[in-house]
C-alpha cells in the first residue's frame, strides 16, 4: 500500500500528524503525545488483564481489584463487560489499537450504554460508531465524556428501537406531593414535590422558568413559584426539526436531541408552522439581530455552542457576527456562529477568533498561546446531523424488512 492510500486519520510516519487527528492525538502537543501514550500503555494492560471465560467470577475479581485497585463495580463494568464489549466492535476496536483515544472511563461508558444491545445489532453499532470515532480534520475537537455518551444512547437507540431513550408521558410514575402532618418531628413545614417528565415537558418547564426568572430578575425557584402561583402566561416558541426527504426521519429539538416513536409524534402534532430552513441559509437581514428563520437555521445548523467542547444547547447562545456588524459584517448564517455568553464575552474582548465554513459549519478556533482547534457543527442541518438522521430512519427501515421476511418464513 502507498503512504498516499492510507486513511486521512492514520499517520504516514511515527511522531507526525496525519491529514485528519483529533486534538488528543495531536503529535506537536507534548502533553497529548504523553497522555496518548498513558493509554496506549494502559489499553496494553486492559487487554492482557482480559479475563478468558472460564475462570470464576470471584477470583477473576480478586485478581483484577488486587492489580488495578478498581473497586469491584469499576473492575466489571470496564473489564468484563466493557472490553468483552469492545471486542464485539471490530472496526471500533481496530481504530483502539491505532489511535488510543479511548480511557478507561469511555471503555466503561461502552459497557454502561452498549450491555443492553441485542446481538444481531452490533455490526451496526460497529460501523456508526467508527464514524463518530474516526477524526476528518486537523486538529478536531474530541467530545468529551457526557457529550460522548449522549451520541453513544443516540446509536443505541437507533441501532434498538424497541429501547426507548425515555418513557411516555403515560409511562411515567405517578405526581407525588408530599405535605408535612401534623405529626411533622422536623417542624419545618416543607412540603416535597417530586414529579418525572418526558424530555419535552422537561425543555418547556426549563424555559418558561428561565423566561420568568428574566421577566422579573429573579432565582429559578422564585421563577417556579410564580409559575405555580401567580397565574403567569409564557410565550415559549420551539423549534422542531425533521427532513422530508427520509421516510419515517426522527426529529430534533435543541436541548433534547433526536427523538423517534411516540415521541416525535407528540411533538410534531403540536407544530403549528413549518418553514422550509434551506431557504434562510443566505438570507442577509438589514439589522443587527437576526430574523426568526435565521436563528432558526443557525441554531439547526450549530447544534450546541460553536466552541469545541462547550455543550450549550443553540437555542440558548447569542449569535455571534464572526465579522462584527459594525465593521460591515452581515448577519447572515454565513457570517454567524452560535456562542453561549462566557464564550461570546470572551471572543468579544479579543481571547478567541475564528474562521467559518458557512456551508458546513465547521469552525477553525485561534487561540492566543498560537495553536488552532476545529469543531464541528452537530445539528441537524449540519453533515454530522444529516448522516444521524439517515442513519436512523435507515436502520429502523432495514430492521422492519428483515423482521417482515422474518415473520414469513
Amino acid at each position: 500500500m502507498q503512504l498516499t492510500d492510507l486513511p486521512r486519520h492514520i499517520r504516514r510516519r511515527p511522531g507526525v500528524n496525519p491529514p485528519a487527528f483529533f486534538c488528543r492525538s495531536d503529535q506537536t502537543d507534548k502533553t497529548a503525545v504523553l497522555l496518548e501514550d498513558a493509554r496506549r500503555i494502559e489499553f496494553m494492560a486492559l487487554e492482557h488483564l482480559m479475563p478468558k471465560g472460564h475462570e470464576p467470577l470471584r477470583d477473576v475479581l480478586k485478581r483484577l481489584k488486587a492489580v488495578t485497585n478498581f473497586s469491584e463495580g469499576r473492575a466489571k463494568r470496564i473489564l468484563i463487560v466493557g472490553m468483552d464489549i469492545l471486542y464485539r466492535l471490530p472496526r471500533v476496536l481496530d481504530l483502539q489499537r491505532q489511535l488510543h483515544l479511548l480511557d478507561t472511563e469511555h471503555i466503561g461508558m461502552l459497557a454502561s450504554v452498549f450491555e443492553a444491545a441485542e446481538a444481531d445489532t452490533f455490526d451496526a453499532i460497529d460501523h456508526q460508531l467508527e464514524k463518530l470515532l474516526t477524526p476528518t480534520m486537523p486538529r478536531q475537537a474530541f467530545p468529551d465524556y457526557t457529550a460522548l455518551r449522549k451520541k453513544l444512547t443516540t446509536i443505541l437507540v437507533a441501532t434498538n428501537p424497541h429501547l426507548k431513550e425515555e418513557p411516555t408521558r403515560e409511562e411515567l410514575p405517578p405526581f407525588d406531593l408530599d405535605l408535612p402532618g401534623e405529626d411533622d418531628q422536623d417542624g419545618d413545614g416543607i412540603a416535597n414535590l417530586r414529579a418525572e417528565l418526558t424530555k419535552p415537558d422537561g425543555l418547556i418547564l426549563e424555559e418558561a422558568i428561565r423566561k420568568i426568572a428574566a421577566r422579573y430578575s429573579c432565582s429559578r425557584q422564585e421563577a417556579f413559584h410564580k409559575l405555580l402561583f401567580d397565574n403567569i402566561t409564557v410565550n415559549l416558541t420551539l423549534n422542531v426539526y425533521q427532513t422530508q426527504d427520509i421516510p419515517d426521519a426522527p426529529a430534533w429539538v435543541s436541548g433534547i436531541g433526536w427523538m423517534t416513536g411516540a415521541l416525535r409524534d407528540e411533538l410534531l402534532g403540536k407544530v403549528t408552522a413549518t418553514r422550509d430552513l434551506a431557504d434562510y441559509k443566505d438570507v442577509v437581514s438589514n439589522s443587527y439581530t437576526p430574523s426568526a428563520g435565521i436563528k432558526a437555521y443557525l441554531e439547526g445548523r450549530d447544534g450546541t455552542c460553536g466552541l469545541p467542547g462547550c455543550m450549550t444547547p443553540a437555542h440558548r447562545c447569542q449569535k455571534d457576527h464572526r465579522v462584527e456588524y459594525a465593521e460591515g459584517g452581515p448577519t447572515s448564517a454565513n457570517n454567524m456562529v452560535d456562542l453561549c455568553s462566557s464564550d461570546h464575552n470572551h471572543k468579544t474582548h479579543g481571547g478567541l477568533h475564528y474562521v467559518l465554513d458557512p456551508e458546513t459549519g465547521t469552525t477553525m478556533w485561534l487561540h492566543t498561546d498560537g495553536t488552532f482547534e476545529v469543531g464541528l457543527a452537530t445539528g441537524p442541518l449540519s453533515p454530522q446531523g444529516k448522516w444521524e438522521a439517515m442513519t436512523i430512519a435507515q436502520y429502523r427501515t432495514e430492521r422492519a424488512a428483515r423482521a417482515r421476511h422474518a415473520r414469513r418464513k
